[in-house]
């Protein structure tokens, strides 16, 4: 399947979003807001730093989606929860705190800036779930996701890069295991020969399509809204690992590993026609998406350059 094509009014918006992912790349931003959080993330960029190579509409020019964000002064994303996921973000607090409100908040000053407005200011809605927030941005109710939107995950039976438009990547996270150490199991071959039909916890379906084809076909998930809930439940036995993109709690008696997948972030913004779904990965009674030829072909196709940002 060709990837999406936006809409008209919807266009612009992107290569605004573009340019700001490219600016606050190359100025700092972005290497600031890991530092601050010590977030553990690589560099996977489809796109160059290069914010000048970028051309982005004039005012004056401005249509649909983007003129709203310059005529309102806001930026309107659809948001996953509100839930508390440690330096990547706590969206339980108001005003949210974390890597990923401080990088958007980045994102809405490039635009100011670039258009020579005061301020851009970032108002979020809440969906319990990832196909809700989809949803939502898909009925342009909002003019896009959040930035940590993994785009090799599904939607709606079709890849996401399909059904939605993508914008450049933001970052890749480098999925991480975590088991009780009590188990022995040290790294992603282990636990995929121990698992044995035992369910596996995330924090969003999108976590768990990353790594699901890494893990027998038929292995159940559960979603969890918080990093703390997901922790509890590998604790006590629950579910039988956790993934988490980072590192869990250092003290709590697990041992963590990495999956050896890399995802793509970005933000999500509406397609314009959603096409004929391709068969959704299996699901089970524990809210299970299971790997299916799809999900691998999509993950190889995935393409990518690392840079490295800023020393």
């Amino acid at each position: 399947m060709p990837p999406a094509t936006l809409g008209a009014g919807d266009t612009q918006l992107a290569q605004v979003i573009d340019f700001a992912i490219a600016k606050v790349t190359a100025d700092g931003t972005l290497l600031a807001a890991k530092t601050r959080w010590d977030l553990k993330t690589v560099a996977a960029l489809t796109c160059a730093a290069s914010p000048d190579a970028y051309t982005v509409p004039a005012a004056s020019d401005s249509v649909g989606a983007l003129r709203e964000v310059l005529d309102t002064g806001y930026l309107q994303i659809a948001a996953l929860g509100p839930a508390d996921w440690g330096v990547d973000g706590n969206y339980e607090l108001d005003p949210p705190v974390g890597f990923w409100p401080d990088y958007v908040a980045g994102i809405a000053k490039a635009i100011a800036d670039k258009y020579s407005l005061g301020r851009v200011q970032v108002n979020r809605t809440f969906y319990p779930s990832s196909t809700q927030v989809l949803d939502a941005v898909r009925t342009r109710r909002h003019h896009l996701t959040e930035p940590y939107f993994n785009t090799g995950a599904f939607y709606r039976g079709v890849p996401r890069r399909v059904g939605m438009h993508a914008s450049c990547s933001v970052l890749g996270y480098d999925s991480t295991f975590f088991v009780n150490s009590s188990t022995g199991i040290a790294s992603a071959a282990a636990l995929a020969s121990a698992v044995n039909g035992r369910p596996v916890g995330a924090l969003s379906e999108g976590d768990w399509h990353a790594v699901a084809p890494v893990l027998p076909q038929g292995t159940p998930f559960q979603v969890y809204g918080s990093s703390s809930l997901l922790e509890q439940a590998v604790t006590n036995g629950e579910v039988f690992a956790g993934v988490v993109s980072g590192d869990p709690s250092a003290n709590a008696g697990f041992t963590a590993f990495s999956s050896d997948v890399v995802t793509l972030r970005s933000f999500l913004l509406p397609a314009q026609q959603m096409p004929t779904p391709c068969p959704s990965p299996p699901a089970s009674s524990a809210h299970a998406a299971q790997p299916s030829a799809a999900a691998l072909a999509v993950l190889a196709a995935v393409w990518f350059w690392s840079l490295r940002v800023h020393g």
